[in-house]
């Protein structure tokens, strides 16, 4: 008899235990769930649903255990930031792009005035 059979562990529970996966949300923060999730809540708003509706859903489903202000507020920051993205990527034309990857026509010690 092994020494884990005599504490009462049989050899298959502890195989079985050995060769259990991860939970798949075991280290879920509530902002990576709502980072995932953020394009379906989106929709589900403008299908007329609240916050509070989407809150509750998102606890029932996917383990969100945050408040409605932590999830508001990460809705917010989020959308701002997907945002502030698009206006830069619309802002940067593929010439100045182009010029800032390869501007060896113009090195920057050209521009420097001398004394």
């Amino acid at each position: 008899m092994s020494a884990s059979s005599d504490r009462g562990v049989t050899e298959r529970a502890r195989a079985a235990f050995i060769a259990a996966r991860r939970p798949a949300n075991a280290k879920l923060s509530d902002w990576m769930r709502v980072v995932e999730m953020l394009d379906d809540m989106s929709a589900k708003r403008a299908a007329g649903w609240s916050y509070a509706d989407i809150r509750r859903v998102l606890a029932r489903t996917v383990g969100f255990r945050g408040s409605l202000a932590i999830l508001y507020g990460s809705v917010c920051r989020l959308t701002a930031q997907r945002r502030a993205a698009t206006r830069v990527e619309d802002t940067v034309s593929p010439a100045a792009s182009a010029s800032l990857e390869d501007d060896t026509r113009n090195p920057p010690s050209a521009h420097r005035k001398t004394r």
